[in-house]
Order: structure tokens, then C-alpha cells, then sequence
């Protein structure tokens, strides 16, 4: 099996499992804010991946670091990955988790990318728009690639709208090739 399916597997487990015990609205605010330390701490993730630590191990770093903040489910949830050597697939998992939150309570899932920091008051005047564009409430989540150059690229489930200029600057290359090939 692979990993992305075993993956959803755990995660869609826990989902339900927190559905059924009406534990979703508690346990979602620390899986969001793990994804969270996950991106902005690879080295968190490197951590859990070691397979130079044992199980052990890697259930009391994440202990010490969580200090019994989280809510116990969660926190069985992922001290059960690390005992099953699934560690690997945690990041994951909180991914689908989110995913299948979102899903089920109709909010659109929307990464911003833009090419430098913005302020709260842009961030809350895209997050109005998109509102009202789709009809529906939003999740938004920033992310800064100054590859980007100027500009912004915005993904709603999965739909990329690209107003970037690397994006522009992609699209004339692509059409230059397309008309050198024709030629």
C-alpha cells in the first residue's frame, strides 16, 4: 500500500472516530496548528522520519514538545503512528484531516501565494472577496515564494488562479514554444 493511501487511511480513522465522540470542533484548531509546525519546522518532521530513533524515543521528544496540550485523542492518535513505525505519514494525515474538516463543514480550503509578506488588512480583503465570488466561508493560508517575482497566485481546493508574474512569464514561454514548434 502506499504511503499517500495508508495515509488517508489513518487519517479518515481518525476523522470518523472524532465525528462519532463530537470531538471535530475540539481537535481541529491543534490539527491545524500542527500542519503548521510542520511547515515552518522541517526539522520536526526530520525528527519523527529518523530511523535512527526508536519508538520510544521519538513518543518522548514529541510529549516533551506537545506537554500534554493537545487533546487527548490527538495526542493517542499520533503517539499510535509513532508506535506503528508510521510516523512517516503523519504530516499527511493531518493534511487529509484538514481536508476531510473542511470539506465537511463547506469551507473552501485557499492557499494565497504571493511573492512577499502582506499585511492582515490584504489578507482579510482577499478572504471578503473570495467569499463572496464562491459563496462560502474560507480558510485561507499564506504562503510567502518570492519566485513568484510580483504578484500573487491563489488556490482554491485545488483550482489555481495565477495573477503572478512568473505565472505570465511561464504562459509567454509556453506560447513562444508552441509557435517555434509550429513553424
Amino acid at each position: 500500500m502506499s504511503l499517500e493511501a495508508l495515509a488517508k487511511r489513518y487519517a479518515l480513522g481518525f476523522f470518523e472516530f472524532c465525528s462519532s465522540q463530537n470531538q471535530l470542533e475540539e481537535v481541529y484548531p491543534f490539527v491545524k496548528n500542527l500542519i503548521k509546525l510542520f511547515k515552518l519546522n522541517p526539522n520536526f518532521r526530520n525528527v519523527l522520519d529518523d530511523k535512527g530513533l526508536g519508538t520510544e524515543e521519538k513518543v518522548g521528544l514529541f510529549e516533551k514538545l506537545v506537554q500534554s496540550q493537545l487533546p487527548s485523542s490527538l495526542q493517542k492518535f499520533i503517539v499510535l503512528l509513532i508506535n506503528r513505525n508510521r510516523s512517516t505519514i503523519l504530516y499527511h494525515s493531518l493534511l487529509i484531516f484538514r481536508t476531510l474538516y473542511l470539506k465537511k463543514k463547506n469551507i473552501l480550503e485557499v492557499i494565497f501565494q504571493v511573492a512577499e509578506s502582506i499585511d492582515s488588512k490584504t489578507i482579510k480583503a482577499v478572504e471578503e472577496r473570495i467569499k463572496d465570488d464562491f459563496k462560502a466561508e474560507c480558510e485561507i493560508d499564506v504562503e510567502v515564494k518570492p519566485e513568484l517575482i510580483a504578484g500573487f497566485t491563489v488556490i482554491v481546493n485545488g483550482k489555481i488562479y495565477d495573477s503572478s508574474v512568473h505565472g505570465q512569464l511561464n504562459a509567454v514561454k509556453k506560447m513562444l514554444l508552441e509557435k517555434k514548434l509550429d513553424n
